[in-house]
């Protein structure tokens, strides 16, 4: 009889000691889970279609599938499915590329959701072209705004005229605004983990345009000088 009850106690207790090692290895696992990432959105638009594009604030590759539709008045002209994109970080967007097909660009409106690689909808969004420029335009700062607040790494757009754009010699213009002056970068750019990123398409600036830049302001490293802009997109005013 205690011989029973011996065992009947030891029983119990391996496997009170078994649930405590599975409920921590199930905490362990959620622990380890990765949080949703969140996303910055800009458009570009040009003669015969418009692009949207999705940056996440991750340093981490990853796998999105994207829904998205675009329409005017209602009435869907374009759309896709869980369109997959794969490698997708910070330095390497996402990009959805519209067909204008004579149609006005300000007219258009754009539905989309981002689902992760695991299952989570970590964007949804509904909104027309016109109202995201307008919501653009306002966070636009000068190049003395931006070296003022010094926010570095952070993506912004900053607003100036181009000038000394040499692209046979140079990898950089200089952009000037409210009295101050930035070298933008536009190709050769290394961030400090040594991941090259894809040059920006200057290919329509002059000296003497007005630009809105979308890229980071740079606090100095092995691959950059202090207050060096590094450019991701180029919107010709």
């Amino acid at each position: 009889m205690n011989n029973s009850l011996f065992l009947l106690f030891a029983g119990l207790i391996c496997i009170v000691f078994s649930c405590g090692c599975m409920n921590e290895e199930i905490s362990l696992g959620k622990g380890l889970s990765p949080e949703k990432v969140s996303f910055e959105s800009e458009v570009f638009h040009y003669d015969d279609y418009i692009e949207f594009v999705y940056r996440p604030d991750s340093l981490i590759p990853s796998t999105y599938f994207v829904t998205y539709s675009a329409d005017v008045s209602g009435s869907t002209f374009y759309a896709e499915s869980d369109r997959k994109y794969d490698g997708i970080f910070r330095d390497k967007p996402f990009k959805v590329r519209i067909p204008l097909d004579n149609r006005t660009y300000e007219t258009i409106g754009f539905n989309i959701a981002v689902v992760d690689h695991w299952g989570r909808t970590v964007e949804q969004s509904e909104l027309s072209v016109e109202e995201m420029e307008a919501s653009w335009a306002d966070l636009s700062l000068s190049v003395s705004d931006l070296l003022t607040g010094s926010d570095y790494g952070s993506l912004v757009q900053v607003s100036g005229r181009v000038s000394g754009l040499n692209t046979d010699e140079s990898d950089f213009f200089n952009l000037t605004s409210g009295g101050s002056t930035v070298r933008a970068f536009y190709r050769d750019i290394v961030r400090e983990t040594g991941t090259a990123m894809p040059d920006a398409d200057i290919s329509a600036l002059s000296d003497g345009d007005y630009v809105i830049l979308s890229g980071e302001l740079q606090k100095g490293g092995n691959f950059s000088s202090r207050n060096d802009f590094w450019i991701y997109e180029v919107i010709d005013l």
